[in-house]
C-alpha cells in the first residue's frame, strides 16, 4: 500500500475517531441525570482518551506512515472512542428506552481490555516500531492469544456484569449463567494480571532499548519516561485521597482534584510520545528534568519550611498576639527571602549528581574567567582557550584564528 493510501486511511480512523467522541459528548450532554462530576474523575473521560491517543495517532501515521506505533496510537483510540460512545448510549437508551442498552452495556464491560494490550504493544515497539531482540518479539507475539483469552473469559464471565452500578442495563446478560458469586468470576477478574504484567514487560523493554540505542533513541525514551514518571505519584495520591475520604471523610473536591490530575498526566504520555517519534523538539528533554528536578525540590523544601515556620511561630507568638496574621506573614517572607538562594544550591545540586559534564564545564568556564583577567600572555591565552574548548564541548577540532 502507498503512502498515499496509508495517508488517506489515516485520516478515515482519525475522522471516525473524533465522531464517536462528538457522538459521546452529545449523549453525555443530552442525558436528563448527567452528573458531569459523578463516577471516577469526569463523565466522559474516556473521549479525551480517545480525542488525545487519536491525535498523536493521526499526526505521527500521515508524516511517518511506516512507523507501526501511530497506527497502534489510532486503533487504541479507535477502542477507546467505541467505549465511550457504547457506554454514553448505554446509559442514554435505558433512560429514553431506546433498544439494545442491555446488549451495549454488556459490551462496555470488556471491550476496554484490548487498549491495555495495545498500550503494551506500544511500549514494546516505541519509537521506531522494530523489536528490541527476539525475545521481545516473542512476548509481544504471545501478547495477542491472552488478550483474546482475557477478553473471551470478560465477556461471559465479567466480575461487574451484575454490579449495582450496571445491573438494570445488563439485567439478563449473563451468557454461561454463572450468578454474581460463581469462582469463574474471581478467576475473570484475576485474568487482568497478566495484560498488567505485559504492560510492566513494555516498560522494561524500554531500558533494554536505551542501554542498545543510540543518541537520537535515548532522547525519544527520555521524552516517555519523563511523562511516564509521573504515573505513579499521580496514582498513589488518587489512591490515598480515595482511602482519607472512606476513613475520615476527606473534602470530596480533593479526591476529585486527584483523579482529574491523574487523567491529565495518563494523557501526557501519548503527547510526550508524539514529540518523541517526530523529533519535534526533541533535545529539549534535558531541560525539562533539569528545570523539575531543580523547582519539584525547591517547592518541596519551601512548602515544608512555610508549614513548619508557621507552626513554630504561632506556638512563640501565641502569648502576645490573638491572631496568626503575623505568623502567616512571616513565613511568606520567609519562603520569598530563601527561593533564591535555595533555587541555586539545588540546581547545582542536581547538575553535580545527574548532569556531571555540564556541571564539570561550567566549572571549568569559571575558572578560566578567573586566569582571563590576570594572563597577558596572548600564545599561552590561546592555547588555554583551545583547552577550555576541546575540555566543555568536546569538538572533534578546535582551533583559534586571530586577526591580525
Amino acid at each position: 500500500m502507498s503512502a498515499a493510501h496509508l495517508r488517506g486511511l489515516a485520516l478515515a480512523a482519525g475522522a471516525f475517531v473524533y465522531l464517536l467522541s462528538a457522538t459521546s459528548v452529545v449523549l453525555i450532554a443530552l442525558h436528563p441525570a448527567t452528573d458531569f462530576w459523578a463516577g471516577w474523575g469526569f463523565a466522559g473521560y474516556d473521549a479525551a482518551f480517545a480525542l488525545v491517543f487519536g491525535t498523536v495517532g493521526l499526526l505521527v501515521t500521515t508524516r511517518r506512515p511506516g512507523n507501526v506505533v501511530g497506527w497502534l496510537f489510532l486503533l487504541s483510540a479507535v477502542l477507546s472512542g467505541a467505549q465511550t460512545a457504547l457506554n454514553s448510549y448505554a446509559q442514554y437508551a435505558i433512560v429514553a428506552g431506546w433498544p439494545g442498552g442491555a446488549p451495549t452495556s454488556w459490551i462496555v464491560e470488556w471491550v476496554w481490555l484490548p487498549e491495555l494490550a495495545l498500550l503494551a504493544l506500544i511500549l514494546l515497539l516505541f519509537p521506531d516500531g522494530r523489536h528490541v531482540s527476539p525475545r521481545w518479539r516473542a512476548l509481544a507475539i504471545a501478547l495477542a492469544p491472552v488478550t483474546v483469552a482475557v477478553t473471551l473469559l470478560w465477556a461471559v464471565a465479567s466480575p461487574t456484569v451484575v454490579s449495582e452500578t450496571v445491573s438494570v442495563a445488563t439485567a439478563g446478560i449473563d451468557p454461561l449463567g454463572l450468578g454474581p458469586t460463581h469462582p469463574l468470576r474471581t478467576v475473570t477478574s484475576m485474568s487482568t494480571l497478566l495484560l498488567a504484567a505485559a504492560l510492566l514487560a513494555g516498560a522494561i523493554s524500554l531500558r533494554s532499548r536505551m542501554r542498545r540505542g543510540g543518541p537520537t533513541e535515548r532522547q525519544q525514551i527520555k521524552w516517555i519516561a519523563f511523562a511516564g514518571a509521573f504515573l505513579g505519584p499521580a496514582f498513589a495520591a488518587t489512591f490515598a485521597a480515595s482511602m482519607l475520604s472512606t476513613l475520615y471523610s476527606l473534602d470530596p473536591v480533593i479526591v476529585k482534584a486527584t483523579e482529574v490530575l491523574t487523567i491529565v498526566v495518563v494523557l501526557l504520555i501519548p503527547v510526550a510520545a508524539g514529540i518523541a517519534i517526530l523529533r519535534y523538539r526533541l533535545y529539549d528533554i534535558d531541560v525539562l528534568i533539569n528545570r523539575t528536578l531543580v523547582y519539584g525540590a525547591v517547592t518541596a523544601i519551601l512548602a515544608s519550611t512555610y508549614f513548619v515556620a508557621v507552626v513554630v511561630l504561632q506556638a512563640l507568638l501565641r502569648p502576645f498576639t490573638s491572631g496568626n496574621e503575623f505568623s502567616v506573614a512571616a513565613s511568606t517572607l520567609l519562603v520569598v527571602a530563601l527561593f533564591q538562594p535555595f533555587r541555586r544550591r539545588v540546581r547545582d545540586a542536581v547538575d553535580r549528581r545527574f548532569y556531571r559534564s555540564r556541571y564539570d564545564a561550567a566549572r571549568t568556564l569559571d575558572a578560566f574567567g578567573l586566569r582571563l583577567r590576570d594572563e597577558v600572555d596572548l600564545d599561552s591565552l590561546s592555547r588555554e582557550l583551545i583547552d577550555v574548548a576541546r575540555e566543555t564541548v568536546r569538538p572533534a577540532h578546535a582551533s583559534l584564528w586571530l586577526r591580525r
